[in-house]
């Protein structure tokens, strides 16, 4: 094959290999928000506060105190809002506009144990290996690559210190922080996060993002190609409504 030849067959080549990288880029473009709670039912848009503290929930006039409602045992819901996912930026070398790619699960399960209007016990395991985004490529390669999910298939958080909720209404949205072990990709570190809460009558739902450092948990930030490289950090999202055990 003469030199010329080469050269156009190594040109399509490229147009072919960046073409399917800004097509596994630009498919996170339209990223729903970050999950958050409202006073009315179901989730909204926006991101959790981060200002909240213990107890700086608050109670609407008329709205009846969760209190006594809330103590007992807790299981993850199976349906419904419940999921477990990821957040990470992604760039297209050619740009220096980043689009965010994100992954989500509703294979979870877990229980929690409430007294009074504090959690004083949540265990919480998410299957990884069941993360679905709205690419294929980038659920394939996350197996063997980044969070090697064939390898490390699940993540577990474990509650180190209760999550105290003040005054709970039923209805309105908690803003608190909540403080256990996060193991993820194998390692497992103590972590901190804002958390919001929602005691509805039936259900208790929580949402909260989680900040990873991919070093931390000894992940290498995947790339696809060399044309896709991926941020050294992300979040980790969670929204769980979970049901009272019988």
């Amino acid at each position: 094959m003469s030199r010329r030849a080469l050269g156009i067959v190594g040109a399509i080549a490229v147009v072919a290999v960046v073409g399917v990288a800004a097509a596994f880029f630009f498919h996170g473009s339209n990223a729903p928000a970050p999950v958050t709670l409202s006073d009315s039912s179901g989730s909204g848009s926006g991101t959790p506060s981060t200002t909240g503290s213990s107890g700086a929930g608050t109670s609407g006039s008329g709205t009846a105190s969760a209190s006594g409602g809330l103590a007992g045992t807790w299981k993850v819901q199976a349906s419904g809002n419940t999921f477990v996912g990821y957040r990470v930026g992604e760039k297209l070398a050619s740009l220096s506009t980043h689009t965010t790619a994100i992954g989500r699960t509703s294979a979870v399960t877990g229980t929690l144990t409430a007294t009074g209007t504090s959690v004083t016990a949540a265990n919480i395991t998410a299957n990884l290996s069941q993360l679905k985004s709205d690419q294929a490529r980038r659920d394939n390669a996350i197996k063997m690559r980044g969070l090697e999910t064939t390898n490390f298939p699940t993540a577990t958080f474990k509650l180190t210190s209760p999550i105290r909720f003040g005054t709970v209404a039923t209805g309105k949205v908690v803003n608190t922080t909540a403080t256990g072990n996060l193991t993820l990709h194998g390692v497992t570190k103590r972590v901190q996060f804002p958390l919001q809460g929602k005691y509805t009558g039936s259900n208790i739902e929580v949402a909260g993002l989680v900040p990873i450092q991919f070093a931390d948990y000894q992940i290498q930030a995947p790339t696809f190609a060399g044309f896709v490289t991926v941020d050294n950090n992300g979040m980790m999202e969670l929204d769980l409504v979970f049901t009272k055990s019988a």
